[in-house]
Order: structure tokens, then sequence, then C-alpha cells
């Protein structure tokens, strides 16, 4: 509901809580969560929950794909704490299309505050005010029991010996970009380590920049391949010792799965670092730009390969820092 005689931005953070509520958090801009949240709204997930982790220090939000072969995890770290009331956290699923289109109300410039719950009911409460003009929206939710089954498919948790990739995010921006047009069902992405060599060849032989990882996907009778050489990796390129020892590993990927996941995160990324496992479970970690100059945001997509969706092996790595 929309209320045109409401008092003047700031008035937001020192609002009357809901009765009941046990926790607030005030942002003086929705652009970070917006920003955030959009990287896990896709058009054909808009019936699916996201589960959502509040802590003092900020916000976490989860979801996993319908193939159950991805989950991703946005982290949004507040510059000021979440207050909390008689509780130290709070976790509840929401569905994500309703939350979203109650940011849209107003700008990103927005002001909000986010209060749960609403009264007697498990309503994500949330009080938005731009130009003096106020309006409440609430969001139902599902209490975090209830919806923890949306989560037991994928286990998380990471093998040892595992590589660690600090790729240029441009670079791996643009690489993942190449395959943008071939993003149809069932197309595969083959993506290869390979390991340096022993002694770096003079820039005369014509391999002064051999490949680090080679991206490749066939799709009927057209392939395309992208290949990123080590100097694309100077902050780091570490494979793991079996890697090594064998020269290079393969693993596939669904397309759509790495795609769908990783790009819009891509192109938001200061920061990018990859591992992989010895299985091929993938996880690719970002550090995003904060539009809004109060908050730190990160992102993290956990993929599943194929062989190991095959053969019943649905746990994926979570390897980024638990920033919460």
């Amino acid at each position: 509901m929309l209320d045109p005689h409401g008092s003047m931005a700031g008035s937001v953070a020192s609002a009357t809580l809901p009765p009941g509520a046990r926790f607030r958090c005030f942002l003086k801009s929705a652009r970070d969560l917006t920003s955030l949240l959009a990287l896990l709204h896709k058009d054909k997930a808009k019936r699916r929950n996201i589960r959502c982790e509040v802590r003092p220090q900020g916000l976490k939000f989860s979801s996993q794909s319908s193939a159950k072969d991805v989950m991703v995890v946005a982290w949004l770290r507040t510059s000021t704490p979440i207050t909390f009331i008689g509780s130290t956290e709070e976790e509840f699923s929401l569905p994500l299309d309703p939350l979203f289109q109650c940011l849209q109300i107003f700008s990103e410039r927005a002001s909000i505050l986010m209060t749960y719950p609403s009264g007697d009911s498990n309503c994500l409460h949330l009080l938005m005010e731009e130009d003096g003009a106020r309006t409440e929206c609430t969001v139902q939710t599902v209490h975090s029991e209830e919806a923890s089954s949306d989560f037991s498919a994928i286990g998380l948790g990471l093998e040892e010996p595992k590589s660690q990739l600090l790729p240029d995010p441009a670079s791996w921006r643009r690489a993942l970009a190449e395959f943008h047009e071939r993003k149809l069902d069932g197309a595969t992405l083959q993506m290869t380590l390979k390991a340096p060599p022993p002694t770096a060849p003079p820039p005369s032989s014509g391999f002064a920049n051999p490949s680090a990882v080679v991206f490749e996907s066939t799709m009927l009778s057209n392939q395309v391949q992208v290949e990123l050489p080590f100097r694309a990796f100077k902050e780091g390129f570490k494979l793991a010792a079996p890697v090594v020892d064998v020269g290079q590993v393969s693993h596939s990927y669904y397309l759509t799965s790495v795609l769908d996941s990783c790009m819009k995160a891509a192109k938001e990324a200061t920061a990018v670092r990859i591992h992989v496992d010895p299985v091929g479970r993938m996880s690719c970690e970002f550090v995003l730009k904060s539009r809004a100059n109060e908050s730190q945001l990160f992102f993290q997509a956990a993929i599943c390969p194929m062989a190991a969706m095959q053969e019943d092996q649905l746990r994926v790595p979570a390897t980024l820092d638990d920033v919460l």
C-alpha cells in the first residue's frame, strides 16, 4: 500500500517495528539488495523459493536449480549491523519473484527497512521510502524446517586435493560470453585444465602463451573453442598434484547450468576465484561491485559435472569463506 503522505526519507530507519518482530535490517539504498537478488532471478524460476539466513553481519540467500546440479549463494554484508530482538539469527524461505517485484515499486534509490515476522503472520515486512512517498509490502515466508527439504539433494563439501584458479575477471567474462549464443538445452561445455610447461618457451617459438584452460562446446556440427592462456591467471593458477602428474584433466557440464549461474555475476565481478575438485565439482566465487557503497557483496555458484550427476554424486563444492 502506498502512503503519499509519508514523512521524508530517513524516518524509515526509525519506524516503529511490527509487533513480534525479531530483527530489523535498514539499508539506505535498495541498490545492492536488488542487484544481488537479480543474480538469483530467472524467468524459468519465478515460482522458486530462496532460502534466507539473517545474521548480525548481513543477509545470505541461496537457491538450487530445478535439475539439482547447481546451487547459488549470495551474500550481502551490511555496513550497519542488523539488530535482533530476542534472538541472534533467523532462517526462512520465501518466493523470490514477489520479493523482487516489491523492490521494483520504487527505484533503487529507495531506502528500505526489513523486519520479520510481521505481527502474527510469518511474513517478511518491507517498508520503503523515496522522495517522501512510502510503501509497505509483506512477503509470505516458509519456516526453515519446512524448506530444508528443497536442498536435501545437495550436500556441501569439497574433496582434496583441489585446483585453484584466480583468473582476470574480464578474461573469464569474455570466455563465457563466447558461448552465450549456443545456450541450448542439452548443449555441453567441456573445461580442460592444463598443467604449465616445465619451462617457459621463448617468444620466438610461437608458444609464448600456452593455454591454461580450454573451453569447448559442440552442438550438432558446430564447435566453439576458447582458450585462456596462463597470463589470464596472473593472480594465481594452482592445479592439484594428480592433474600436474597427468598433464591435464577435462570435465563436462551442462552449458546452460554454467552460463545461467555465472554470466551475470561475471559481468559485475571485481575478483574471481575458481575451485575444482577431482570429480569436477566446481565452485565459482565472485566479489561484486557495490552500487550503493554501503555493503560488501559476494556470490558463489557451485556446479556439479555431468559425470557426477550420472553417478548420483550430487555434492558440489562450497569453498567461499564464511563471510557471515
